[in-house]
């Protein structure tokens, strides 16, 4: 039996399909785009999170996003932690039509946020709000408020959400953040801090999220995305 008759053979029977599907373990992307399937997302909505960078955490914000759609729960979007807006462009390309609110310095870490072990920590000044608009294309709806968490919510708290992302890698705004948020979601809305399971500054993100959810009634849900993300529903 040569090459091409062995192939077929095992085309035939579903083999070949799983040894591929073996083979690509460890490239934990491309297993995951090959192995689930959501098809009430639409061609367009897979393709984006087959190609982003964290197949989970795009697939995971977009089934919050279609209970959200589905179950008619009033409100905004906001994402608070913005840098270059690539996963901008991917939630407001979910609902366009509704409010997208940007939180961010784009000048990188304020320094007063930084705890003394990341002083010196540089990231995420390589950004504007003109390059975040440029990437996501479409800005009919979309908000960019530019400053310092909390001072850029003044002038919002009439305002309810529907969907909250929250990814500023620092305690000090992550608890601004949930604090300003958590009254103003809608019940059945979502909120999701990204870096919950990080060790970066000492715990930031965890040690924010346990210490405002303490005595919410909500449950807290891990999710296996690179950097370990958290998502709660509004009761």
């Amino acid at each position: 039996m040569n090459k091409q008759d062995l192939k077929r053979k095992l085309q035939s029977t579903g083999l070949l399909r799983a040894v591929n599907q073996i083979r690509m373990f460890g490239k934990p992307h491309a297993t995951a785009a090959s192995i689930m399937n959501f098809p009430t997302f639409g061609e367009k909505v897979n393709r984006s999170i087959a190609h982003s960078r964290d197949y989970f955490r795009h697939a995971t914000m977009a089934l919050a996003f279609q209970r959200v759609i589905n179950e008619n729960i009033e409100g905004s979007i906001a994402e608070i932690g913005v840098y270059r807006g690539e996963t901008s462009k991917f939630l407001h390309n979910l609902a366009p039509e509704r409010p997208y609110y940007l939180f961010d310095t784009f000048e990188g870490f304020p320094e007063q946020d930084l705890e003394q072990n990341g002083k010196n920590d540089q990231r995420f000044r390589d950004t504007s709000i003109e390059s975040v608009l440029a990437t996501i294309g479409d800005v009919l709806n979309v908000h960019p408020r530019k400053g310092y968490v909390p001072d850029t919510f003044t002038g919002l708290e009439q305002l309810q959400f529907a969907f909250v992302l929250i990814d500023l890698d620092l305690y000090a705004p992550t608890v601004s953040s949930l604090e300003f948020f958590y009254p103003r979601v809608s019940r059945g809305g979502y909120i999701i801090v990204h870096d919950y399971n990080s060790p970066e500054s000492n715990w930031a993100c965890k040690r924010a999220v346990d210490e405002f959810m303490n005595d919410k009634p909500e449950f807290v849900i891990e999710i296996a995305d690179n950097w370990g993300s958290v998502l709660f529903r509004k009761l």
